[in-house]
């Protein structure tokens, strides 16, 4: 069971590489590119191999430290070890698409850990990395099942492309394995056995009607299989407009290489799901379905479908938390660069007028010094709440830092625009603002400094920075007060 298992998870991990014609950069060897500039790669050029995990394995901790940024930067999921028994004990608690194995190190020798797999029956794809190339050693190493060796110092370039044949061969390897088995579909063992695999399994004839489904399809979508059997599998697909480029190019399934997709689909409960979707079209002698449908019943693609709805969800999360200030939930100075580049972008093509302010908080520092940081930081929250009940919609308000803030208006049509926003902060901010647990009330002011594109300037950068001298002009009055860049 374990084993059939964790081959539907290598066939899903190992297909999901399989994004039409990406390139990974080339970088001959001997140009001397150093760390930096591989880490200064354009990431969305890289990354064949998005879920692969890899394990590193090297007694240098500093190796380790620079090695495990340039992989993950080519989109590798990286765990590092520090010696043989760390490794096996690592191999034993989680299971890896690819190892990086130092030959020599203190108590267990890479040559003991090839070994030490090969006896507990891992299949997993080994590349040495070494600073020795005795012939001995090599030979050793690769009779004892290594991919491929390495000699340090090395490329990265060419680390990263025999990283790639060596998950490229185990995918071969793995999906030839799985075509088999479901070949054999009509001994009842292999159905049930495709049954028990721990994502939805399912096969295609050539006008992308399902022909075979595993159990796993009610589990994740709450379908039986007889409902579905003979349906399209557009009818699953969520997306109007994707199911409709999907029905243009007759389905993602009828090409003659494997091809893996995301696609949110539809549960019978009305719940959207996200899965990843591979397909392997099948090639050599004709494969028939125990389903004769209209057509004949012949298989056209096989494929399997994983629930990754749990990791969209996380992956969401990390992209709000990377673009949001955690306590105020506001968007922080990254975001609001963004948004202001392309707000100057809108306005320059359309000839309007935009206008950014700075906003710093008065009397703040004595709260946190009164009261302590707790109150300041419910203060902070309380501060966000009125500022952003003056904004109008499509403002971007942002938390720059501290207790100063940032606002993009986008479209102003004239000064007077500005002026009511910066009026409308300044008489928010006067109203005292109560402090329950100590029973008293807080009054604070604001001072604001406002800069207009694209009189005051034409780049983001420009724009903050006068609109923060115009703010500390304010400040230095001492008023609860705006004031305009001249």
């Amino acid at each position: 069971m374990n084993c059939l298992m964790g081959l539907s998870r290598d066939i899903l991990s190992n297909f999901s590489i399989l994004r039409i014609k990406i390139l990974l950069p080339k970088i001959a060897d001997g140009t001397g590119a150093t760390m930096t500039e591989a880490l200064a790669l354009d990431k969305k050029r890289v990354g064949l191999y998005p879920q692969a995990q890899l394990l590193v394995v090297d007694d240098d901790p500093k190796l380790l430290a620079s090695l495990s940024p340039l992989l993950e930067n080519k989109g590798f999921h990286v765990d590092t070890v520090q010696d043989g028994r760390s490794a096996c004990r690592q191999t034993q608690a989680r299971d890896y698409d690819l190892i990086l194995l130092d030959m020599v190190m203190p108590g267990m020798s890479g040559l003991q850990v090839l070994s030490w797999l090969g006896k507990a029956g891992f299949d997993v794809p080994v590349v040495v990395i070494s600073g020795t190339s005795a012939f001995n050693t090599v030979r050793r190493a690769l009779r004892k099942g290594a991919f491929d060796y390495i000699t340090k110092p090395y490329c990265i370039e060419r680390l990263v492309a025999t990283i790639g044949e060596a998950l490229e061969k185990q995918k071969r390897e793995r999906a030839r394995a799985a075509l088999q088995l479901y070949s054999r579909s009509s001994d009842d063992f292999y159905r049930r056995a495709i049954d028990t695999l721990p994502d939805i399994t399912f096969a295609l004839d050539r006008h992308g009607r399902f022909v075979f489904l595993n159990r796993k399809i009610e589990e994740l979508l709450g379908y039986s299989r007889d409902e579905l059997i003979g349906k399209n599998f557009r009818c699953l697909i969520e997306d109007a407009e994707i199911a409709g480029t999907l029905a243009t190019s007759q389905g993602f399934g009828m090409t003659a290489y494997p091809v893996t997709q995301e696609l949110p689909l539809k549960s019978r409960s009305n719940t959207s799901r996200h899965l990843e979707v591979t397909v392997l079209p099948i090639t050599g002698e004709p494969l028939w379905s125990p389903v004769q449908l209209v057509c004949g019943g012949e298989v056209q693609v096989f494929g399997i479908a994983r629930d990754i709805t749990e990791r969209k969800k996380a992956e969401t999360a990390a992209e709000y938390r990377a673009s949001h200030d955690s306590l105020t939930g506001l968007p922080n100075r990254t975001l609001f660069t963004d948004r202001l580049n392309l707000g100057i972008t809108h306005a320059r093509r359309n000839n309007q007028k935009l206008a950014v302010m700075f906003l710093d908080l008065n009397r703040f520092k004595a709260v946190n010094d009164n009261y302590g940081h707790g109150v300041g930081d419910q203060l902070l929250r309380d501060v966000t709440e009125r500022l952003k009940a003056c904004l109008r919609e499509g403002d971007t308000l942002s938390r720059f830092g501290g207790d100063e803030f940032t606002l993009l208006l986008p479209a102003v049509t004239t000064t007077e625009d500005a002026r009511t926003i910066g009026a409308k902060l300044v008489r928010a901010l006067r109203e005292p603002f109560a402090i329950d647990e100590h029973d008293t009330a807080i009054s604070i002011g604001i001072s604001i400094g406002v800069a207009l594109f694209p009189d005051a300037g034409e780049t983001a950068d420009q724009l903050v920075e006068r609109a923060d001298v115009a703010m500390y002009n304010v400040k230095r009055r001492g008023d609860d007060d705006y004031e305009f860049f001249v």
